[in-house]
């Protein structure tokens, strides 16, 4: 039997970090909102110094927390996975803990137990004390309204993540940067605009374009064809396998629509209610 591309189980209880609410614990060191900021662009995290990084990374964590409905004050995830296939697509309802278990895979979140290893590299096992963080996990994140930076250019935007610093590069160099990108992504002729003057589609591709552009070790989707038409929606998860199949890296899929999984995956995995058992 072939080694598992994907391995990873955990169980954690969210809704409360370290017996404190969400977004309470460093609220003084980090406000609420820069914590939803670092949550949605991880990238970010790769600036602080090391002690910082994990201020920035529990006050990301406990601003995406989730909390849960019916009144229920936490929400349990038991999450077990083991399968060979390049490429996984795990599918459920809305509130089933899709998002958190992208969330921990991710390394914003850290389980009461549990372990994270892809493509034959550990990310994660607490039995070790060993959950390393979104900037050392090289994952490629698309989230599920893409996180562009409003005030860069498409071009500045995919060459954001190709450099080591806060200064973005300017619009003649990052059109340099990323032309393999925006020639592959067929944004070329958009370049210059800024994300509020771009169509979905071309936000898709401008975030994917990002993501990719740094060579990630896997790829790791949130929902990222919910807000695209129909259409747009079957030409995106074409040119999504596509891209996978080019840079020839894992890729893991969160979804609730059956024909993603479909076209993207090679093997699909249910959660429901917080629980998913797959393999192993």
């Amino acid at each position: 039997m072939a080694d598992p591309t994907f391995d990873f189980a955990f169980q954690a209880t969210i809704g409360a970090v370290n017996n404190q609410p969400c977004g309470g614990v460093f609220g003084k060191k980090y406000p609420l909102a820069t914590s939803k900021m670092l949550a949605r662009y991880p990238t970010l995290l790769r600036f602080f110094p090391y002690n910082r990084a994990l201020f920035a990374q529990k006050t990301a964590s406990q601003a995406e927390c989730q909390q849960p409905r019916h009144g229920s004050h936490t929400f349990t995830l038991d999450v077990s996975c083991q399968t060979a296939a390049r490429r996984l697509a795990i599918l459920g309802p809305s509130g089933s803990g899709k998002s958190l278990t992208l969330q921990l895979l991710a390394g914003l979140l850290r389980p009461q137990s549990g372990h994270v290893r892809i493509g034959g590299r550990s990310y994660g096992d607490t039995a070790q004390n060993l959950w390393l963080p979104p900037q050392e996990r090289n994952a490629g994140l698309l989230f599920q309204d893409y996180a562009l930076f409003p005030h860069l250019t498409v071009a500045q935007n995919i060459a954001f993540g190709l450099h080591r610093g806060l200064r973005t590069p300017s619009r003649r160099r990052a059109r340099i940067e990323a032309a393999e990108w925006l020639e592959k992504m067929q944004l070329t002729v958009v370049a210059d605009h800024y994300p509020h003057q771009i169509s979905g589609g071309q936000c898709q591709r401008t975030a994917l374009a990002r993501t990719c552009a740094v060579r990630p070790d896997w790829l790791l989707l949130d929902e990222p064809f919910s807000a695209l038409d129909t259409h747009l929606r079957a030409q995106m998860r074409e040119h999504t396998a596509a891209l996978q199949r080019e840079l020839d890296i894992p890729l893991l899929l969160i979804t609730h629509d059956p024909e993603d999984a479909e076209v993207l995956a090679d093997d699909t995995a249910i959660i429901d209610n917080g629980r998913l058992r797959h393999g192993g």
